[in-house]
Formats: C-alpha cells, structure tokens, sequence
C-alpha cells in the first residue's frame, strides 16, 4: 500500500470518530436521593438508534473513594438549533457495564477511586412533538435529572 493511500484511510477513520475525540468530561447533576451531588463525571462515547436506543458513555470518578453510580433520571439533550433539534433521550431501567467477563447488567455500579467505566445505557425519547434523533445525533448530558416520581 502506498503513502498516499495509508494517509487516506487514516484520514477516513479520523473523519468518522469526531463525536469521540473532542469531547470531554462532565460533572453529574445531583443524585435524585437527597440532591447531593456524587463527585463522579461522564462522557458520551456515542449513539445509535432512533425513537430508542443505546447511548454508551465513560463515568470516571476523579475522587480518592469509592462512589455509587445510578443511571436514574439522566437525560440528553442533542446539539442544535433548540427550535429544529430532534428529541431529548433519557435513560430507563438497567445498564450494562464492561466488566472482564463481558458486559454485566445492573442497576446501580460502585466506581473505585480514580477509576473511569464504560457504560451503555437504553434510552428512550421524550419529545413526542420533535423529530427522532438518529446515530449521527451528537447529545450533550441534561443540567438536571429527571424528578424521581416521572423517572
């Protein structure tokens, strides 16, 4: 294979991991159980679906202890015009985290001091006037958690 070549598929892969590369690391709001907040961070890796689907993302606790992570209550917010953007995805139900035994279900993770997993969570729109978002959509995590009694 020739130079030019070997830039042209390094260029290409490049090309199709731009909703990896530049994003970064976000504070969780509070927890739904007393409004703290735990200290843990998170970033959107990707997307696929549609109506519903799957959002896998890195929680990294930057912190000298253990903390608990739960999806509950986290929703996402696409990138855009807020006027013409498709809906919002919110996380439901379990999720699966990357363990060395393959992906595990749970419901809530302890995550060890200075530690970062990868997660997928099923998410679900709730915009039903908008349009559905698809895997191309870049998300943005919500500033808030959804209540407790509509989650």
């Amino acid at each position: 294979m020739t130079l030019l070549r070997y830039l042209i598929v390094f260029g290409n892969l490049l090309m199709a991991l731009p909703a990896l590369a530049g994003e970064s690391f976000v504070p969780i709001p509070a927890d739904q159980t007393g409004g703290q907040k735990t200290g843990l961070e998170i970033r959107i890796t990707s997307y696929e679906g549609a109506v519903n689907g799957e959002i896998a993302v890195e929680v990294r606790n930057p912190q000298t202890h253990s903390v608990e992570f739960s999806a509950r209550g986290l929703y996402f917010v696409p990138d855009g015009n807020p006027d013409t953007a498709p809906q919002r995805v919110g996380a439901v139900g379990a999720f699966r985290v990357k363990t060395p035994q393959g992906w595990e279900q749970r419901e809530k993770l302890t995550i060890a001091a200075r530690t970062t997993a990868q997660i997928k969570l099923d998410v679900y729109c709730i915009d039903s006037h908008r349009g559905s978002p698809s895997s191309a959509t870049r998300f943005r995590l919500g500033k808030d958690r959804i209540p407790k009694a509509m989650s």
